[in-house]
């Protein structure tokens, strides 16, 4: 198989075959100028969105915090439940069948979290469906993270 897996912030894995490791190529999206727009401002940047598009043929989308409302404004979320920070579930309805008020929420091939504090359980849970339980649980340990994740809505 020809794919590349990047790992970033605690294991979090990521499929970007299909997106040609685009995001040097698309350069004008990452402009040192437009690093600082938040989610907020880039679901309304057409370039942008026209980018996250791209990752159409990716099987597994995973975001956390306000990142579900880029899957969203990019149709990935239509008739998938989903969850984004607390304070912006109204963002996120109109792009999703359903806001769940809950801190991961996986539909699907569409995985979606809360705020950034929910990224360790989050990590957790992909780790542990794409290698298992075991690798979850040391993975867990070597982090030395004592909690056991709670709201966690599988569709």
């Amino acid at each position: 198989m020809n794919h590349l897996y990047l790992f970033f912030y605690l294991f979090v894995i990521i499929d970007i075959s299909y997106m040609k490791i685009q995001l040097i190529q698309k350069k004008d999206c990452f402009h040192k100028d437009r690093i600082d727009l938040g989610t907020r401002k880039l679901k309304d940047d057409a370039d942008f969105i026209d980018w996250i598009k791209t990752a159409g043929p990716v099987k597994f989308k995973v975001s956390v915090c306000t990142g579900s409302l880029l899957w969203g404004v990019a149709g990935f979320l239509k008739d998938k439940k989903a969850t984004t920070h607390p304070n912006v579930y109204e963002l996120l309805e109109p792009y999703c069948s359903e806001v769940i008020p809950s801190r991961i929420v996986k539909d699907g091939n569409v995985i979606t979290a809360g705020g950034v504090a929910t990224s360790i359980d989050l990590g957790l849970l992909i780790i542990r469906l794409f290698a298992g339980a075991e690798a979850a649980h040391v993975v867990k340990k070597q982090l030395d993270y004592p909690y056991t994740a709670v709201g966690i809505v599988e569709v």
